[in-house]
């Protein structure tokens, strides 16, 4: 019962897939799985997801920061579905923000160039609407900026 505090349980723990992670960042549900991004100190942004949303059900679909060893972790509100593609935002210490795209989990795709042209812009919350995807960027450079993408079909 969602409205009984005593009923809640815990499904998911960094160590429950085996790793020390400093926190759970981004929850985000997606053609009928569910999935958590999170942070590994040295080794880099993970993705994890499950179908039932069970404790010990999750099964890694990134384990190596999308492919950079700088990818270091994700920040609240930096996932995003929009027509059936899950979208990510990972910092990344060297490149900037790069937010990443994938319709299977498996298989992931740079999205929006590294950054949004700046190396300083380390952040990315997501937002669907109208068919288009908006990322609220931070950047202590140059300030905050609203971003937006469109999918081509």
């Amino acid at each position: 019962d969602i409205d009984n505090p005593q009923a809640w349980e815990q499904v998911f723990s960094p160590g429950d897939v085996g790793v020390i992670a400093s926190r759970a960042d981004t929850l985000q549900a997606s053609r009928g799985r569910l999935y958590i991004g999170l942070a590994v100190p040295n080794a880099g942004a993970r993705v994890y997801r499950s179908v039932t949303g069970n404790r010990f059900s999750w099964e890694p679909v990134v384990a190596d920061g999308f492919g950079s060893a700088t990818t270091g972790r994700f920040i609240s509100d930096a996932s995003a579905e929009l027509d059936g593609v899950l979208y990510v935002a990972a910092m990344d210490e060297a490149q900037g923000v790069g937010i990443w795209g994938t319709v299977d989990g498996r298989s992931w795709m740079r999205v929006a160039p590294a950054g949004f042209g700046s190396a300083a812009t380390f952040a990315a919350e997501l937002f669907p609407f109208n068919g288009r995807l908006y990322a609220w960027t931070s950047n202590y450079t140059v300030g905050q900026g609203v971003w937006r993408g469109e999918r081509r079909r």
